[in-house]
């Protein structure tokens, strides 16, 4: 089952950690970052501006779509998800109205006051 907690706005989900591959990715992400700029504090000495070549722009913004896509989708999944049982539920409210329609004032002690059937008139 899944727990929800209250927030303002669900903005704690953001940061979740449980079921989260956000930072097991991190951890690596870190290393990687930090041994670049060590090597280019030790080795490079001249100005290089990763962000005139469109490839690490491209791999940061292809990146970051496909994980707003994957996120949307589980988002929109859940969302009909939550429409269909939302359906089901009025159609059983259906059926039991339909079915007090059709038994109601049916004991013999509400002869007095039933209306009459299709049979008596």
């Amino acid at each position: 089952m899944i727990k929800y907690t209250q927030g303002y706005y669900s903005f704690h989900t953001l940061f979740q950690v449980y079921g989260s591959s956000l930072y097991k990715a991190c951890f690596c992400a870190v290393i990687s970052s930090g041994l670049y700029f060590l090597y280019y504090w030790f080795y490079i000495h001249e100005v290089i501006n990763l962000l005139d070549h469109p490839y690490p722009v491209a791999a940061v913004v292809s990146s970051v779509a496909i994980a707003l896509s994957f996120k949307l989708t589980f988002s929109y999944n859940r969302w009909w998800e939550a429409c269909t049982t939302l359906h089901n539920m009025h159609a059983k409210w259906l059926d039991v109205g339909s079915t007090m329609a059709a038994f109601h004032l049916q004991s013999r002690i509400y002869e007095s006051v039933a209306p009459p059937s299709f049979g008596e008139h």
